[in-house]
């Protein structure tokens, strides 16, 4: 309580509206609908069949002209949408195990067309300097293996042509490609052959010793396996951070006990 400062508010109800004060707080409000923004980036953005769009999230980053309010949406992969699901398609090939990073429109801005101003678009995603947009939205790592509905299994193999660091050297675990289960041993290939019930995960070639397996692809189901104590709350939020996308969930504990109280019985109620 140390750092807790009182200090009087001057409200007085006879003081004039301050018009400039409230266009800047105008200017920062959400105009576009997630109904509308999906609409947009699916048929805009989207660009293959694989790909879409399931979310947006509204959030502000800091740019020379203040805070902007901007609408961001990941860019999936929908296994649903492979037009040849092969099983090296569905879990191996990284074209089709790995989302292209996100499409990020002003929250509050139209182009002369009427349509949402991009700031980050195309493929790979690009930043949009023409448009104002806030150096905080930059790209460097686009890769989505996490999103926000689950997906089938995935192997991850890296090597000098793919999974690769932002300056084209060799990827890092756990920073350019995810940290999963490494298929070191036979042994192990066949305990995941026979937890998924698929022989391929055993008898494939083209899986290696340094070979990754990446499973609960969905952020809700990682979490709740992690921390199955925690309440989650809102959808999760996707943010770019350093380069590259991270989730945000609300997470709370819960209980059905009344915390500091007893039971008390009064009549023939049993209250709490």
């Amino acid at each position: 309580m140390a750092d807790l400062q009182r200090a009087p508010f001057p409200y007085d109800g006879n003081r004039p509206l301050d018009l400039e004060q409230s266009a800047r707080i105008a200017r920062t409000l959400p105009t576009w609908t997630t109904e509308a923004l999906l609409s947009a980036y699916n048929s805009l953005e989207a660009r293959f069949r694989y790909y879409s769009f399931s979310d947006v999230t509204f959030d502000r980053y800091t740019s020379e002209n203040g805070v902007t309010p901007v609408a961001v949406a990941v860019r999936e992969i929908e296994s649903a949408a492979i037009e040849n699901p092969t099983w090296q398609n569905l879990h191996l090939r990284p074209r089709f195990i790995q989302g292209a990073g996100a499409v990020v429109a002003s929250a509050a801005g139209s182009s002369p067309e009427g349509r949402p101003t991009m700031f980050v678009e195309s493929l790979p995603p690009e930043r949009n300097e023409e448009a104002g947009a806030p150096s905080g939205l930059e790209l460097t790592r686009p890769s989505v293996f996490f999103g926000s509905r689950d997906g089938p299994y995935a192997i991850v193999n890296p090597g000098p042509d793919q999974f690769l660091a932002p300056d084209g050297g060799l990827g890092t675990r756990g920073v350019d490609y995810p940290s999963g289960i490494q298929m070191s041993s036979t042994f192990l290939r066949f305990v995941m052959a026979w937890a998924f019930q698929d022989p391929n995960l055993f008898f494939s070639s083209e899986i290696l010793d340094s070979s990754q397996l990446i499973v609960r692809r969905g952020v809700e189901e990682r979490v709740r396996a992690l921390a199955p104590f925690l309440t989650l709350g809102q959808q999760p939020q996707a943010v770019i951070h350093d380069g590259q996308l991270v989730w945000v969930l609300d997470g709370f504990t819960s209980t059905r006990s009344m915390p500091l109280s007893r039971p008390f019985v009064h009549g023939f109620r049993r209250m709490v």
